[in-house]
């Protein structure tokens, strides 16, 4: 079942971001581990949920959900720091069946784009 979904996404500092990772037709979620990983620096990788659990530790910073037909994971308030790869994949074999590329942009950026197309329009 070779199948990947990739995707960039840009948001503004303190959004809730939602990740949905479809499941490919021949790909059943009850004969494998979900997992989604959080890429860090050096190739670390946090692992935030398996199978739709998330330890307590992380529950104010995020959700998950897990059916037959996909998995989603949500990030609350999104700061500069979770600017970076998140992975949902199998846990026994490692197939990563989405890949989401996060960038967080600072309000500061905001308002100086904001500023930028109102100059740029008079």
């Amino acid at each position: 079942y070779a199948f990947l979904r990739l995707e960039n996404l840009t948001v503004i500092h303190n959004d809730h971001v939602q990740f949905r990772c479809t499941f490919p037709r021949n790909f059943s979620p009850n004969n494998s581990i979900i997992q989604w990983k959080k890429i860090r620096v050096n190739d670390d990788a946090l692992m935030i949920s398996i199978n739709g659990k998330i330890p307590n530790i992380y529950e104010k910073m995020y959700r998950t959900d897990l059916t037959n037909q996909f998995s989603t994971l949500e990030l609350f308030h999104v700061k500069r720091e979770d600017s970076t790869t998140y992975i949902c994949q199998t846990f026994e074999t490692q197939t990563i069946l989405c890949q989401y590329n996060l960038v967080v942009l600072s309000k500061w950026k905001q308002i100086n784009r904001k500023m930028m197309r109102n100059y740029i329009l008079v």
